[in-house]
C-alpha cells in the first residue's frame, strides 16, 4: 500500500488566470468581449438593446473586469508595502480587506 505524506495531502493547487493586460473589445452583434493581449477570451457580456443606462453599466462592468490583473498587482504592491508598517498599523481593517481580496483573486 502506498503512503501519502502529509505535505502531499495538504498541498493545494493555486488557481492560474490568464495574464494581463486585458481589454474590452468592440461590441459585435450586441456583445462586449473582455480579451487578453493574446486574444484569449475572458468574458462576454450581452448589451441591452433598448436601455442606454444599462448599456453604460454593462460597458463599465466590462472595463472593471478588464482591469482585474492590474488591480490585483496594485493590491499585491500595497500589501508588500504594508508589511513594512508597525504591527499596530498593520492590523487596521483596510489591510485585512486588501489581504482578503488578494486571497480570493488567487482562488485560495
Amino acid at each position: 500500500m502506498k503512503t501519502v505524506t502529509k505535505a502531499k495531502r495538504t498541498k493545494t493547487k493555486q488557481t492560474k488566470y490568464t495574464p494581463g493586460p486585458w481589454c474590452v473589445d468592440a461590441a459585435i452583434r450586441g456583445q462586449l468581449y473582455v480579451m487578453s493581449k493574446s486574444s484569449c477570451f475572458i468574458a462576454d457580456m450581452q448589451l441591452p438593446e433598448a436601455d442606454p443606462d444599462e448599456h453604460a453599466e454593462v460597458r463599465a462592468n466590462a472595463c472593471l473586469m478588464a482591469e482585474a490583473p492590474n488591480l490585483l498587482e496594485a493590491c499585491r504592491a500595497i500589501q508588500q508595502w504594508s508589511w513594512s508598517l508597525l504591527h499596530q498599523y498593520r492590523e487596521a481593517d483596510v489591510w485585512k480587506i486588501v489581504d482578503v481580496a488578494i486571497t480570493k483573486a488567487e482562488g485560495r
